[in-house]
């Protein structure tokens, strides 16, 4: 980082310097935020989404996801910023996936709590994701909620789309289906309880 500042700069002081002057200027090293980038198509259909679901029932929604735990960790980027700046686009990162990885887990969570996450064998398909909501979600989500009908959230993933998926779904009286929008998973509470797993695995 500080090599780049005096690259980008041609300020000539030492290290220690260029950090006092930073210091000085209320500037310090802050994680870069990460912001998904939308087309407008994306933002309208998040707009929409919003006016069609004030009345939804949220405490009865199940947020699902799947996510990688890796052994590699490139850490988060540092920036210097003022306060107040951290959604500044030059002082913001953009995603990366890389890294050795180590297990691929499906998870939920509701206002209630998280369910246990999954463990996916070898590649998703739409056979194992079926089941892993027919063996995995249902039963753990009736111990929470065992009367009336869930409301059940899954990405856009082409899984969720396979044929033997839709028809389970298609006969569970009891789950409905949201209409959820594409490019959003800022808008699912599950990454938070992801972020909070990844960072206990880190410390360990």
């Amino acid at each position: 980082m500080q090599g780049y500042l005096k690259a980008a700069t041609g300020f000539p002081g030492q290290k220690d310097m260029n950090i006092s002057r930073l210091k000085a200027a209320s500037l310090r090293a802050r994680h870069a935020a990460v912001k998904q980038l939308l087309t407008d198509e994306h933002k309208l259909y998040r707009f929409a989404f919003a006016e069609s679901n004030v009345d939804r029932k949220w405490d009865r929604v199940i947020f699902t996801d799947e996510s990688t735990f890796s052994s590699a960790n490139d850490g988060p980027v540092l920036v210097y910023r003022l306060q107040g700046e951290r959604y500044n686009p030059q002082y913001m990162s953009t995603c990366k996936r890389s890294g050795c990885v180590s297990v691929h887990c499906w998870g939920w969570i509701s206002h209630e709590g998280p369910g246990f996450p999954h463990s996916i064998e070898g590649h998703l398909d739409g056979l194992q994701y079926q089941q892993i909501l027919q063996n995995v979600m249902v039963p753990s989500v009736w111990m929470l909620y065992p009367d009336g009908i869930i409301h059940l959230q899954q990405d856009h993933s082409s899984i969720h789309d396979f044929r033997v998926v839709q028809e389970w779904l298609s006969r569970q009286a009891e789950v409905e289906l949201i209409d959820w929008p594409p490019q959003v998973p800022d808008m699912n509470p599950i990454e938070n309880m992801w972020n909070e797993v990844k960072g206990a695995v880190q410390k360990t």
